[in-house]
């Protein structure tokens, strides 16, 4: 995802607005403003994912291009997205149970009774027509 939104981010103008806030404009699009401090864009793309949008990948080329290094767009991502991350969500070890028959017994008088089922409200359903209804109407005056 971060490299394409380095292939977007291209296309981007960026002006400096105040400390840490860029106005980031694409042609044919509503402009954004991305604040780097807080690591928000006006698109939220980036505080939805944690992966730095186009608008923030070209903030960061401004910001390296104007001396503040700012270093990669990979830096800017979530620590959730780390390979340290992943492995220490992954370094337990969660044994198995054999089976059924292994599990302990419980002792309980509570019984759990599923909840009242009520329907959801919708629209009222349509009544069909009796077939008297279907009949071709009948005249009383009929010539022959």
């Amino acid at each position: 995802m971060v490299d394409a939104n380095k292939k977007e981010a291209t296309d981007c103008v960026v002006e400096w607005i105040a400390s840490s806030l860029y106005k980031v404009s694409v042609p044919n699009e509503v402009h954004c403003v991305a604040n780097m401090d807080r690591k928000e864009c006006g698109c939220r793309m980036w505080e939805l994912t944690g992966i730095p949008c186009k608008h923030a990948v070209a903030t960061i080329n401004y910001m390296n291009g104007d001396g503040k290094g700012a270093g990669v767009p990979e830096d800017w991502v979530h620590a959730a997205y780390s390979l340290e991350t992943w492995a220490r969500m992954y370094s337990f070890k969660i044994n198995g149970c054999s089976g059924r028959r292994y599990w302990p017994r419980i002792e309980s008088t509570t019984v759990i009774i599923p909840p009242n089922h009520r329907p959801q409200v919708d629209r009222p359903t349509k009544k069909m027509k009796s077939n008297d209804e279907h009949a071709l109407p009948t005249s009383s005056c009929v010539t022959h």
